[in-house]
């Protein structure tokens, strides 16, 4: 009696299930840098936002203060007197989450013990004290810090006040740039970037804004970039003194002329 043979199953060799392995750890090579770029675009672009509505707060400020420009920081750390120009500013964000990179290590949390609500923050500097919160004296959690300097920078030995940043301040507490009339040109001022270093919430110290390296110490052109090559030096976000915001190229921003870090070019 007749009968139909057993059809025969069909399976995969080792050598194709190699070869499609293979061919999937290449796509995966291929792919994963570029989606990895995606989404730090997209970090990147958020942060950028983020910058933007900072910088609209610290105008608003401005413009109740009489152009006056918000102080870096007022009262004696540590203590619950004790503000930041962030307190002072996210009076007109009501979002912390504003002031979070995404791209950012760090955090940055409220201590809602206060009335009103600041963030933590350190003393900034080095010496006793530098890991306690200014405005408790209490050990500061770890993985908390600013994410964003405002551009404190002062003017370099035997240059004038019009060289330093806007938000430079004496040892007095004096602000020299510190009203929208001493800007002539808002447009091309940092006011608040990227920053990182030994006081990241104020861009400070060095040998002024002239000075790569100084800049390089305290701006933070590798978080997006990756880039921390000589002839670059990474770039980051910053925002300008009239409010717009761009991501931009370091050793560029302190060209001369034409550095972007000082009120006013004095070569």
């Amino acid at each position: 009696m007749w009968t139909m043979p057993a059809r025969r199953r069909q399976t995969f060799t080792l050598i194709e299930l190699l070869v499609v392995i293979a061919i999937i750890a290449i796509l995966a090579a291929i792919l994963f840098p570029v989606f990895a770029r995606a989404r730090e675009q997209a970090r990147k672009t958020a942060c950028l936002s983020n910058l933007k509505q900072i910088g609209t707060a610290l105008l608003m400020y401005c413009q109740d203060y009489d152009e006056t420009l918000v102080p870096v920081a007022i009262g004696v750390c540590p203590g619950p007197t004790a503000f930041s120009w962030a307190d002072l500013s996210y009076a007109y964000t009501k979002n912390e989450k504003l002031f979070d990179c995404p791209t950012a290590t760090l955090r940055m949390k409220l201590n809602a013990a206060l009335n009103p609500p600041r963030f933590h923050r350190d003393r900034g500097g080095t010496g006793v004290g530098v890991n306690t919160d200014c405005t408790t004296g209490a050990p500061i959690a770890t993985g908390l810090g600013f994410n964003y300097g405002v551009n404190a920078f002062g003017p370099q030995t035997g240059q004038t006040d019009q060289t330093a940043g806007p938000f430079w301040t004496r040892g007095s507490g004096e602000m020299p740039n510190g009203s929208l009339a001493a800007h002539p040109k808002p447009a091309e001022i940092i006011a608040i970037a990227d920053s990182r270093g030994a006081s990241p919430w104020s861009m400070a110290g060095g040998n002024g804004v002239y000075d790569l390296p100084s800049v390089d110490g305290q701006a933070d052109a590798r978080r997006h970039s990756g880039d921390r090559t000589l002839q670059n030096y990474g770039s980051l976000n910053v925002m300008f003194m009239d409010g717009h915001a761009k991501y931009t190229n370091l050793r560029k921003s302190v060209q001369v002329p034409g550095n972007i870090w000082t009120v006013r070019d004095d070569d």
